[in-house]
């Protein structure tokens, strides 16, 4: 069973935001996070109409 089949809600992403760092920053380290749980990166974020 691959880990994208894990009951949703279960989080395997051990991840909390270092708020001394920028939000660029954050999402590398959480895409690093992920791809070690789920062998691939995740999808990027979707773009706001204030982006």
């Amino acid at each position: 069973m691959k880990n994208k089949d894990a009951p949703i809600g279960l989080d395997l992403v051990d991840y909390v935001p270092d708020y001394t760092k920028t939000w660029e920053e954050n999402w590398e380290i959480y895409r690093e996070k992920y791809f070690k749980v789920y062998g691939e990166y995740p999808p990027e974020p979707e773009k706001t109409e204030w982006e």
